[in-house]
Parts: structure tokens; C-alpha cells; sequence
């Protein structure tokens, strides 16, 4: 990109904004003015570009190399499903009806003007059906804001909700997409939820393979709905189906990005582009990128024990969970009374506080080795502690440009004028608490505390942090959601989709039985509402299941210890000088030794809900054992 242009990202597209040349800059030229027209081919609306109107194709499309999809009736009729057995009959929809869709945009953060959908939105539609328009309602209200992160939103809350109502195959996806999630919350619901879901899931595929179908070779409906697919699927607790539709739609993304290095050709001839497939697209790529490869990751750790190792590191670094930290820098404070707060700063900062956590815990299964000489207590342990705080000082850096930036926030929350009509002091003061929850847990995986080096101190600091990051989370938790409009993006202030890391975090490296179980139990009580694309009840009974492996191991370690002890006795050789203590003296207050913690653990899925489980400690690592298997369902 040159230097001379500025350039700014809108709507996932890059505009000029003008050429600076010298100390003057030239303004950017202003584009003709023309009448809008809503008589243009289906192909161009979707590129948002001026249709020639050539019958039965446009000159616009076919020069081009791409497929013209022909025109809407200039006066087309909205219908719906009649209630008799005749599928075939048809009738007017009500105006009730009509508007109905409309209807869940008016009072809700997430959801988009109707104006702003491309086209006329009510007239794209597909038939309407009064469960296919609930579950719908169901995706607006509640699905969309719990599956959408600092990362993610634009794809739920926005994209999606652009693009379902000019196509069949992505319409279906996401009411199926809204009946799943509904029967996670709904168990008396379940049997005829799910009958629905599926049945919606068949239509997406059904409209998605049309061969008739004028976008039937459309790569980008066809990325849309695999992810909406994946997601589905990870719902549902149906890993291996989800693997599936994460791997078709990543060799759909790089078949995408592959051919931008390819020329448009017809007859031998090579065709000058006017737009790239990608910018054509009807949806963005990067948030779908973000997603896929998240899941992909998520999926592959669960496998593998690990995100390291099972994927190179720079593909890894093209998600930007991993790596927005790197380039963070925290804004300076105001002057005068009047605070130039923005949400905007908040959001970037803790999308940077996330990815630091990411990016925190990849560095560390990269280091797996060395971790061992610590947790065994082998080696030269003052060596093995700088080598890896030498590793972590890049995430040492960010995390204290980060702590400047809350610092900063407070400053401003702390002036007399404060907030917007866009976001209340209340509402600002609020999108801190995810900034403050992640960067507790950053102190939490730093091997030295960037606020704490003195290893005693911070030793009696842990359970303190422990206890702040489920407060932070059971805050964020009740908090009334809040969204922001971000350049025609919706993008929530504090969503929720961020408390299931949190509080796993905690329940498996927690100061204390007792509060691991208690992070937990937390987990398991949102299953009612369950937030982001893995099941909270899975989380939690995973952590469960650590916590009383590794107090299990301990035990064991315990039993030898004595045995050996009573050995030594008997055969006159006497007991050592400290005998380990009772195998019932471990009580919740207490944490299991780190040789007896967890090093490695791996997942494999034989059905719905249902996981087959290798635990290994460190202790097992070190002698070679593969650990113990587990089953476990949720």
C-alpha cells in the first residue's frame, strides 16, 4: 500500500481518501450523481455496482467472466406457505405479516435497519412460515448477541442478517441456527426443536445445491452457510460433523484467496477485473476467517492437548485473536473537563486484552518442555525461568500498555462530563470489566507476574485474583447488553461469549479445589443461557473431571509414599525425616502439588454430547505413562 494514499476500511472494502502530496492534499474526487435504481440484475445488486439493465443478461456481469443471475419482477409478491395440506396453493401475506421481519429489527441493539439490507429485503425473502419467522426472532434476539464476540460480531450480528433475506440456503442456516441454540436452553422443547432444526438444516442444503439455481456454483453463499453450519454442529456437541464443515469451508476460503493471484479468463482471453471475487462477495471474509479457524483451532486442541504443534504458527497468526495484541497502543488522556472517551477505545482494547490472553497461551504450549524441568522440579530452575520470561517479555510489553490504557479509562470515566448519547458513563464504565477480567487473567499464565515478580508474595496474591476473575465474569454475566454502532457495525460493549475462558481458566488452574470447583459450578449454572459455540455443561464437566483426576493422582503419589514408608520401617531401614501427610488431610482449601496437575489433555468424540478423555500429569509425562481414560458425556 503506498504511502501517499490514505485509506480507510468501510463496509470491508478499502477506499482512497484522497493523495497527500507534499504539504497540500488533494481532495478526492466526487463521484456523479445518479438516480437510484432498483431494476438492476440480482448480480450486481449484490456487488452494489450500477446494472447496464442488457437483457437476458447484463453486459455488466458477462464482460467480466462472471454469471449474471437475471432480474426480480419489477412488481414481485410476497407469499407464503398456506395452512392446508396443499403446499402448492398460495396467497397474499397480511401486512402484519409482511412487515413482520422488520418488525425484530425496531428494538434491538443487534439488528439492522431495513433500509440498510441490500435491496428490498421483505421482497427477497423466501416463503414465509410462522415457525421459520420465530426461530428467526429467536436468531435476532438471543442467538446473535450470545454467539458474538469482540471478533465475530460483524459475521452474527450484522452479515448474516444482510445477506438471509436474498437467499434461500443462508435463510434456512440461520433459522436452524436459532432452533438448535433454542434447544439448549428449552429441554421440554427439545424433540419438536430439533425435528425443526434439522428439517431447516436439510432446506439450507437442499437450496444450497439447486443445480437450477442461478448462484449454484456461488463459492461465497456456499462459505456463509459452512460456517453457519460449523457452528450449528459445535452447538450441538457434534465435533466430528463440525470438523467437517470447518475443513469445507477453510479449502473454500483458499480456493478464494488462492484464485486473487489468477486472472479472469474467457475464451482463451484474459478479461480485465473490475472487482475481485472476494470483494464481490455479498458478506465479509475476515470475520468468517476468524470463526472458522477459531473452531478449527478449538476443535484441533481438543484433540491434540494443544493449539501448538497441531497447525504452523504463521497460519495460526492470521487469526486475529492471535495477534491484534502485537501492534496495541493505549490512548493518551484528555485535557479540560470534557472527556474524549470513545467506546471505540474500550472495544480495541480489549480485543487486544483478548487476543494477549491467546496469544499468551499459545507461547506456552510452545514452551511445553521447558515448563516440565519447572513443574518437575528438575533442571537449573533459574535458567528455565529467564529463558521463559525472556520468551513473554513482547506479551509483558502489551500487557502493560494495556494496564496504561485502563489506567487512562479511569481518568476519563472519573471526569464530570463523561459519555454520550452513543454510550453513558454507566455503559463505558461497564465495557472496562471484560479489559479487567482478561488482564487478570494474563497475570494468571504469566510465569512471573508483571505486577507481582516476588514469587512468595504472589503466591499469597493468587486466590485474591482467583476470586476477581469470577467476580469479573459473574459481573459481565448480569449485565444488560450494550451495543455500539461501529461505522454501520453493531458491536457489543460487553458480551458475554467472553465469560466461558474466563471461568474455565480458573477451574482448571485456580488457587484451590475449592474455587476451581466453584468456577465451575458458575459454568454449569448458564446452561440455561448458554453463550459462545461450545456448551458451558461440556466445559464444566471437563474441568470437573481434571480437578478430580489430578486429586486422584495426588492420592495415588500419597498410597506409595506411605507404602514405601511402611517398607522402610519393617525392613529396619527407618522412615525418612518428613512423612508425607494423610491420604484424607486433602481438603478443598488446598491445591494439588504441580507434579500432580495436568500436562496433556486430549479428547476424542464417539458420539453426540459424549467424549472419550485422556488425562496426563506431569508426573505421568515425565515417566513415560500415557495417563488414564476417561469417559465423559454432558
Amino acid at each position: 500500500m503506498s504511502s501517499e494514499s490514505q485509506v480507510q476500511l468501510v463496509n470491508g472494502r478499502y477506499l482512497d481518501d484522497g493523495v497527500t502530496t507534499g504539504a497540500s492534499k488533494v481532495p478526492k474526487r466526487k463521484r456523479t450523481y445518479h438516480h437510484k435504481v432498483r431494476t438492476g440484475c440480482l448480480t450486481c445488486k449484490i456487488r452494489r455496482v450500477r446494472c447496464d439493465e442488457e437483457k437476458p443478461a447484463c453486459k455488466r456481469c458477462t464482460s467480466t467472466g462472471r454469471t449474471c443471475d437475471g432480474y426480480l419482477n419489477t412488481k414481485p409478491v410476497l407469499v407464503a406457505r398456506d395452512s392446508s395440506n396443499d403446499l402448492s396453493a398460495k396467497r397474499r401475506v397480511s401486512p402484519d405479516l409482511q412487515y413482520a421481519t422488520s418488525a425484530t429489527y425496531a428494538g434491538r441493539g443487534p439488528g439492522m435497519a431495513p433500509e440498510s439490507v441490500g435491496g428490498d429485503a421483505r421482497l427477497l425473502l423466501p416463503k414465509l412460515d410462522p415457525s421459520e419467522l420465530r426461530s428467526y426472532r429467536y436468531y435476532v434476539e438471543v442467538v446473535g448477541p450470545s454467539l458474538s464476540g469482540f471478533f465475530d460480531a460483524d459475521f452474527w450480528l450484522v452479515e448474516v442478517l444482510r445477506v438471509c433475506h436474498s437467499d434461500a440456503s443462508i435463510w434456512h442456516a440461520i433459522v436452524s441456527l436459532g432452533a438448535t441454540y433454542e434447544c439448549q436452553r428449552d429441554p421440554k422443547a427439545l424433540s419438536s426443536l430439533s425435528r425443526f432444526a434439522l428439517q431447516q438444516f436439510n432446506s439450507a442444503i437442499h437450496c444450497l445445491m439447486e443445480p437450477n439455481s442461478p448462484r449454484h456454483a456461488d463459492r461465497g453463499r456456499a462459505l456463509t452457510v459452512s460456517t453457519i453450519f460449523a457452528g450449528i454442529s459445535s452447538i450441538q456437541g457434534q465435533h466430528k460433523q463440525a470438523a467437517m464443515h470447518v475443513e469445507g469451508g477453510c479449502k473454500m476460503l483458499q480456493e478464494l484467496e488462492g484464485d486473487e493471484l489468477n486472472p479472469v479468463t474467457k475464451n482463451n482471453q484474459n478479461l480485465k477485473k473490475t472487482l475481485t471475487e472476494l470483494e464481490s462477495l455479498p458478506i465479509a471474509i475476515a470475520p468468517m476467517r476468524n470463526i472458522l479457524m477459531k473452531i478449527d483451532l478449538m476443535h484441533k486442541a481438543l484433540q491434540h492437548g494443544g493449539v501448538a504443534g497441531v497447525m504452523p504458527t504463521s497460519q495460526v497468526m492470521k487469526n486475529s485473536i492471535f495477534r491484534v495484541w502485537r501492534s496495541y497502543e493505549a490512548p493518551q488522556p484528555s485535557k479540560g473537563v470534557h472527556s474524549t472517551l470513545t467506546p471505540e477505545d474500550i472495544i480495541m482494547a480489549s480485543r487486544a486484552g483478548e487476543s494477549l490472553m491467546n496469544g499468551l497461551v499459545f507461547a506456552m504450549q510452545q514452551q511445553v518442555e521447558d515448563m516440565a524441568q519447572l513443574m518437575l522440579g528438575q533442571g537449573d530452575r533459574r535458567n528455565e525461568i529467564h529463558r521463559i520470561n525472556v520468551s513473554q517479555r513482547p506479551h509483558a510489553r502489551a500487557y502493560k500498555e494495556l494496564k496504561k490504557a485502563l489506567a487512562v479509562f479511569e481518568h476519563e470515566l472519573n471526569k464530570e462530563h463523561c459519555g454520550s448519547a452513543r454510550a453513558s458513563r454507566t455503559a463505558l464504565r461497564n465495557g472496562t470489566t471484560p479489559l479487567k477480567m482478561f488482564l487478570a487473567i494474563c497475570r494468571m499464565i504469566f510465569l512471573t507476574d508483571p505486577e507481582e515478580p516476588d514469587p512468595v508474595k504472589r503466591a499469597m496474591n493468587y486466590p485474591n485474583l482467583c476470586h476477581e476473575i469470577i467476580a469479573d465474569a459473574e459481573t459481565v454475566w448480569s449485565m444488560d447488553d450494550t451495543y455500539i454502532d461501529m461505522g454501520g457495525r453493531s458491536i457489543p460493549l460487553t458480551p458475554k461469549s467472553t465469560i466461558l475462558d474466563a471461568l474455565f481458566m480458573v477451574a482448571i488452574g485456580g488457587s484451590s479445589i475449592r474455587v476451581r470447583r466453584r468456577a465451575a459450578a458458575r459454568m454449569r449454572s448458564m446452561h440455561t443461557k448458554p453463550e459462545g459455540l461450545f456448551h458451558t455443561v461440556m466445559a464444566a464437566n471437563l474441568a470437573d473431571l481434571v480437578t478430580t483426576r489430578e486429586i486422584a493422582a495426588y492420592q495415588t503419589w500419597l498410597r506409595q509414599q506411605r507404602l514405601k514408608q511402611s517398607e522402610a520401617s519393617e525392613d529396619g531401614s527407618g522412615a525418612s525425616d518428613q512423612e508425607p501427610p494423610d491420604i484424607g488431610e486433602i481438603d478443598e482449601d488446598t491445591s494439588v502439588p504441580p507434579p500432580h496437575r495436568l500436562r496433556n489433555m486430549s479428547m476424542d468424540f464417539p458420539g453426540t454430547k459424549k467424549a472419550r478423555v485422556r488425562l496426563q500429569t506431569w508426573r505421568e509425562y515425565a515417566a513415560g505413562e500415557p495417563g488414564v481414560f476417561l469417559m465423559m458425556d454432558w
